[in-house]
């Protein structure tokens, strides 16, 4: 009998223990002070076929490129400005088509951020020239070099969140974090969205509508003390079709105009605010 009443005491003892407490999850965010500035080198290839103007033509590019995020206005709400350059350092395109006339340097543009990664608005910093709505396109995918959207709140690894917006989509999962010192935290992200766009170019006499559907599959690594991208490796689908209008003297004349292409690069961080990372 006293054996029986020693176990229950035990079993109700055992009950009374709090129950251990899951590890504590990391918060990931975008940090950005302002005047900070992050440079990449990034490798580029493209691969697919573009028809404009009547033209089809292949496309093959293998390129390197430097590309700078420079934050130049922080808002109150903790949403930060980007400006964001690119710079052609090698390029093979049997085309000629990969920043013509560019002398290299890709045109600059102005994004508003929030620190989980949304892309707010974006403008064109620099509006000299046409640059074409697929110069423009590649001009947007290429310098968002985060695109991940992060969670809300704290995250544990192996858990993954959603991110849906305006005919916009994530599926991300927190991998692994590695390192003591700089501790990086590796996320895998899936994402469609819908493309539409419209350009009008008075000086070419052009007008130019597009709609189609990109897929992206991502691997990023973020420094999670700094929160800055240490290096982020994409693989995009773009498919995008619609009309050019050109004007012509006998009249405004229609071309149809298509893009199939797979985009893949890795970008990865090289100097942060001028001083050069090492993250090996």
């Amino acid at each position: 009998m006293a054996h029986a009443i020693i176990t229950a005491l035990a079993a109700l003892g055992a009950t009374a223990l709090p129950l251990p407490l899951a590890p504590p999850g990391v918060v990931l965010r975008y940090r950005a002070r302002l005047g900070q500035t992050a440079t990449y080198a990034m490798s580029l290839e493209v691969g697919g076929e573009q028809v404009s103007l009547g033209e089809r033509r292949p496309i093959n590019i293998r390129a390197e490129l430097e590309v700078s995020e420079e934050v130049i206005a922080q808002e109150r709400d903790g949403s930060f400005w980007l400006r964001l350059r690119g710079r052609v350092l090698r390029v093979r395109d049997p085309s000629g088509t990969f920043g013509r006339g560019q002398h290299g340097a890709w045109p600059e543009v102005k994004v508003h951020m929030s620190r989980r990664g949304e892309v707010l608005e974006t403008q064109a910093a620099d509006t000299k020239g046409h640059v074409g709505p697929f110069g423009r396109a590649f001009c947007s995918t290429l310098t968002q070099v985060g695109g991940v959207i992060l969670p809300r709140g704290p995250i544990q690894v192996g858990e993954s969140w959603e991110w849906e917006k305006e005919g916009a989509s994530q599926t991300n999962r927190l991998t692994g974090i590695s390192g003591e010192a700089q501790p990086t935290a590796h996320v895998s992200s899936r994402g469609r969205r819908r493309i539409t766009l419209e350009e009008t170019s008075e000086a070419l006499g052009l007008t130019t509508g597009l709609s189609g559907e990109e897929s992206q599959r991502s691997e990023l690594d973020l420094l999670v003390s700094l929160g800055v991208v240490a290096r982020n490796r994409v693989e995009i689908r773009l498919q995008v079709e619609g009309e050019t209008i050109l004007a012509l003297d006998r009249g405004p004349q229609s071309f149809p105009t298509r893009a199939d292409l797979r985009i893949v690069s890795d970008a990865r961080l090289v100097r942060l605010n001028g001083e050069s990372v090492n993250l090996r």
